[in-house]
Order: C-alpha cells, then sequence, then structure tokens
C-alpha cells in the first residue's frame, strides 16, 4: 500500500494509551493533580477512560487513553496507539489484511463510541485504528 491509499482514509490525530494497574487511580492522579478533564470512563470498575487538556473544542487537544494493562492484550513493555481514520475503517481493514498484516482484533463496534481493528507490527506494536460509529 502507498501513501496516497493510505491518504484515502483521511487518518488524524494519535492518542497514546497508557496501560495502567488502576484505572480508577489513574484518573484520578490526571484529573486532580495533573489537571486533565475527564472525557469518559467505561466500564464498572473502570477498564478504559480517556482524559484531555487543552483546546477540546477544535481538537487540538492533548488526549490520554487509559486501560487495565491486563484487558487491552499488548505485549508487556510494549506500547500502542491509537489512530483515528476519517472515513472507510473496514475498507481500511480489508486492504491491511489482503496485504498479509498481522490482525489481532477484526473491526469491532466498541460501548465509548468507536469502531475499531488491532494490528500488530512486526516489533511487537500493537495499533488500534478507529473511527467515530
Amino acid at each position: 500500500m502507498n501513501s496516497q491509499e493510505l491518504d484515502a482514509h483521511e487518518l488524524h490525530g494519535v492518542q497514546p494509551v497508557l496501560q495502567v494497574d488502576d484505572v480508577s487511580a489513574a484518573l484520578a492522579y490526571y484529573r486532580d493533580v495533573l489537571g486533565f478533564e475527564v472525557d469518559f470512563v467505561a466500564g464498572d470498575p473502570p477498564v478504559h477512560a480517556r482524559v484531555s487538556s487543552g483546546d477540546r473544542e477544535r481538537g487540538y487537544a492533548v488526549r490520554l487513553r487509559l486501560v487495565d494493562r491486563g484487558a487491552v492484550g499488548a505485549r508487556e513493555g510494549c506500547s500502542y496507539d491509537w489512530i483515528h481514520v476519517g472515513s472507510d475503517l473496514d475498507g481500511l481493514f480489508e486492504k491491511y489484511r489482503a496485504a498479509g498484516v498481522e490482525i489481532v482484533s477484526p473491526p469491532t463496534d466498541k460501548p465509548w463510541g468507536l469502531r475499531e481493528f488491532r494490528f500488530r507490527d512486526p516489533y511487537g506494536h500493537l495499533h488500534c485504528f478507529v473511527a467515530e460509529i
């Protein structure tokens, strides 16, 4: 796949995903100590949340995802990221699958309002491509 084909899917934005042992405690730290705002919390007890700081209206905010370390399937010592796709997430998934990319999970709707698929690069890094439902 060349960059022109990738541009057709309008990739925009990356959100670091921080694996934590306790999502509630991490939320409290980022909110109360660092001054981030809580965007959402999913699960009871929480297994996934997002915090942000900055201009949230125009998309210039710093956004961090907090996820339960045991719930995401990332390898120990490796981080992973979310890459937002502006259009045709499923079409991009099919292109990657056809290219022999190591798929971890197919496109799935999540309760936090995103559709996502995950793949692992040759170096062990997990990447999550997401689009709003």
